[in-house]
């Protein structure tokens, strides 16, 4: 398995190499460029399926190189990050096209997911905190994409917002090395029972850093006007892939630096704003009528189910947060770009003038409901399967409340999402409805493939479980 060592670096150089040529190619050829970046994230996707069938064979500790690794868990969240870049890329080729300024669009979707994958596989918080930055220019540029005044205007308060999330991640990484002498995670693990003010610090720096960067409540002011006004092949990577990088990064440094007598206030500290972003995410959806305002919103409750999984401090919880990180990337990501196909074949966002495109849209109708029922928890979707095994990992530490929140949520997210859907497929037509055609292949194909992986993980959940149950184990090691 020597070979296997150097597969964290090429997962994150295939697209890095991709984000420098593509603006080139598209220079001779705009064809030649779209064929190529879509090449380039397909091989991406194959590299992370490869790595999951290497970890998979046995490898469940881990292989890697200098202070890159790839784990069971750490293999689960490049593969859904390298599956949305795919269909994010295939996506634009027809959603985009007519638009300019795509030789700087294409480099950045490549950037941006060669820095997620960098955020993902790094052992060390410093390399950690480069990823993060040149993730967040990236995507910066691509939320500000098309340039008017309330995509400039969205961009500028990302940029702002995630700069000050930055900057507590970087008081992190110092205190870090000041306190251990070393920025690896690895090293750090093996020194989680020293306890002190200065581990506390870090652990707050680091949760409100990548908290922010998750949309976590109340650090998401930035998330609905992103998520709004990118292009939608890129609020499904926003929304699907990003914010769960941050996530998984917050859990991955926390869980390294406090043993299980010390992780008592920060798993709480994650529970408490879990429930918080569930709420607040939850209600503030439920008054929306711009679909991808409402969407960022449900990505906001969404982000909530994971940081209570993370935070109860268990296998159980674990598992479950990072199947539904998993399951919302692919429901969310799916939702995106539904969203993005209505929008472009009926020009508005505001689901309140459209109705009855089932019948002119039946594809894009069916894959929608599909997402919806997943977010939602109801099975036979794996949304359900991640939810229930965190009500599950609350209800077995005590905590009945928590899952009665959960409920709560969950019902709620289902009426949201059914209003949405009612309003723009099933309603009473109007006028921008009777234009509207279904979306070119191009756009479909990416949306099927979404929503049979909603379905596929939710018949046959036990494989990725079982795959990501001794990554758990692994991380919580210290916890």
């Amino acid at each position: 398995m020597e070979e296997a060592a150097y597969l964290p670096l090429v997962l994150i150089l295939t697209p890095a190499v991709a984000g420098c040529l593509a603006p080139l190619i598209g220079k001779v050829s705009e064809k030649g460029r779209d064929a190529f970046s879509v090449l380039m994230e397909t091989l991406t996707l194959l590299i992370a399926v490869y790595a999951a069938y290497v970890c998979f064979s046995g490898v469940a500790g881990g292989v890697g190189i200098w202070d890159f690794a790839l784990d069971r868990l750490s293999a689960l969240i490049a593969l859904r990050v390298t599956i949305l870049g795919f269909a994010a890329t295939l996506y634009s080729i027809h959603y985009i096209s007519e638009e300019p300024h795509l030789n700087r669009y294409y480099a950045c979707l490549h950037f941006f997911v060669a820095g997620m994958l960098g955020m993902v596989l790094t052992q060390n918080v410093a390399f950690m905190y480069v990823f993060l930055e040149i993730m967040t220019v990236a995507s910066c540029v691509l939320v500000a994409h098309r340039t008017y005044k309330e995509a400039a205007e969205a961009g500028y308060k990302y940029i702002v917002l995630c700069t000050i999330g930055a900057l507590f991640v970087l008081l992190g990484v110092a205190l870090t090395y000041q306190h251990f002498g070393t920025l690896s995670l690895v090293a750090v693990e093996k020194l989680a029972a020293a306890d002190g003010v200065v581990p506390m610090f870090i652990a707050l720096s680091i949760i409100f850093g990548f908290g922010l960067k998750a949309g976590m409540v109340p650090l998401h002011a930035w998330l609905p006007d992103a998520h709004a006004e990118a292009p939608s092949s890129i609020s499904c990577l926003l929304s699907g892939a990003m914010i769960h990088t941050a996530a998984y990064a917050m859990a991955k440094v926390l869980f390294s630096l406090f043993a299980a007598e010390a992780f008592g206030m920060i798993g709480l500290l994650l529970v408490s704003f879990g429930v918080l972003s569930m709420i607040v995410g939850t209600m503030l959806a439920l008054v929306q009528t711009d679909m991808k305002r409402l969407l960022a919103y449900s990505s906001v409750d969404q982000m909530g189910f994971i940081l209570l999984g993370f935070g109860l401090g268990s296998v159980l919880g674990a598992i479950g947060a990072a199947y539904h990180i998993l399951s919302h990337c692919l429901g969310k990501g799916l939702l995106f770009l539904s969203a993005g196909a209505v929008i472009k074949a009926t020009g508005t966002r505001n689901f309140r003038e459209l109705g009855g495109l089932s019948s002119k849209m039946p594809v894009t109708a069916v894959v929608s409901m599909i997402a919806a029922l997943s977010l939602s928890g109801v099975p036979p979707f794996s949304g359900f399967i991640s939810e229930f095994l965190i009500c599950k990992a609350a209800f077995e530490a005590g905590h009945p409340i928590l899952v009665l929140i959960m409920l709560i949520v969950s019902v709620t997210t289902l009426a949201y999402l059914l209003r949405f859907l009612h309003a723009t497929f099933f309603g009473e037509p109007n006028g921008r409805s009777e234009t509207a055609k279904e979306a070119p292949a191009s756009m479909l194909v990416p949306m099927v493939i979404l929503a049979a992986l909603c379905i596929l993980f939710g018949i046959f959940p036990t494989p990725v479980i079982e795959f990501v149950r001794v990554a758990c184990a692994t991380l919580l090691g210290g916890a």
